[in-house]
């Protein structure tokens, strides 16, 4: 097998160390189809070739990284990275401890490679992922089954669903939420209520940085900090902004435009407010401009601003 046993040794590792997943049956086929013995050295250097491509295509597969077909239903938005942006991501996914631990087992494999048949321990690894797998889920079944507490004292039954049925319950208990907004007509104290948007940030990262306490938050007379949006990126994450004086919906029915009860800033609008609305950057990134102005419904033309530039969204 040669260095194909580094490679399987690499994934298992990863697997354990709970990198990536692991699926051993074709992992299982693709080794033995690598051990097989050919006499032919022109067979073996076909064979070598191809299975490059089918090595790479099989360690995505077994990664925790989006489908192909995810990737490339998102290559318009991909091409608007920057290079700059591009190398961060990049970055993320480097793991230096990684690749030092890669290396050292080059230099064992190099080094004991006559004396200890890589091969025999890789087929070992890979069969030892599925008995590693039930044993997770057994653990996994075992405490699900066990007994919810109330208060601490009294033991009830867990109810047992499905994850979808979960999420379908979930979505029929929300779709009855609304607040309303009175009017400000005969307000005596006339105020403003500001809302920042920004990209991919939550208190949790604020509180690790250490910039929970921000001087211009703390002159807001309320900020709300205990909330979740439910979403991961700026385009879903500005929609359920606008949809947040309703319950939440599913992420397909966010760009279905509701500008009568479920949109925040027409509900402002209806009491008497002017809505204004500002981003940072040029929009142009997944059309977020579009989206901000059409899709959610503001109705209101967006403010020039002269300092924008082409960072992410953030409104």
């Amino acid at each position: 097998m040669g260095y194909w046993s580094v490679y399987f040794i690499t994934k298992l590792g990863l697997f354990y160390s709970g990198f990536i997943g692991f699926h051993w049956l074709p992992n299982l086929a693709f080794a033995i189809t690598l051990v097989l013995p050919l006499a032919s050295t022109r067979y073996r250097l076909i064979r070598t070739v191809l299975a490059m491509p089918v090595g790479l295509t099989l360690l995505y597969h077994d990664s925790w990284l989006p489908p192909i077909s995810r990737i490339l239903s998102q290559k318009d938005a991909l091409t608007g990275f920057g290079n700059d942006y591009l190398l961060e991501l990049l970055g993320r996914f480097v793991n230096l401890w990684i690749l030092a631990a890669l290396g050292l087992l080059l230099v064992v494999y190099l080094l004991l490679r006559r004396r200890l048949r890589f091969a025999t321990l890789a087929f070992l690894g890979i069969l030892s992922a599925p008995i590693a797998s039930l044993q997770g889920a057994n653990v996994a079944q075992t405490v699900s089954s066990r007994p919810a507490l109330v208060d601490g004292n009294v033991a009830i039954s867990q109810i047992k669903q499905e994850p979808t049925a979960q999420l379908e319950a979930f979505y029929a208990a929300e779709q009855g939420k609304r607040v309303g907004f009175p009017s400000i007509a005969d307000s005596t104290a006339p105020f403003d209520v500001v809302f920042l948007h920004v990209c991919s940030l939550s208190w949790d990262d604020m509180d690790y940085v250490g910039e929970s306490n921000v001087t211009l938050l703390n002159r807001f007379d309320v900020v709300f900090r205990r909330f979740n949006t439910a979403a991961s990126y700026s385009g879903p994450g500005v929609l359920r902004l606008f949809h947040s004086n309703c319950g939440q919906l599913p992420h397909r029915k966010l760009y279905e435009v509701d500008a009568s009860q479920c949109n925040l800033f027409r509900n402002f609008e209806a009491a008497g407010f002017e809505v204004r609305g500002l981003l940072n950057h040029d929009g142009h990134f997944d059309q977020f401009t579009d989206m901000v102005q059409k899709s959610s419904g503001l109705g209101v033309k967006l403010d020039d601003n002269p300092l924008r530039t082409r960072n992410d969204a953030q409104f």
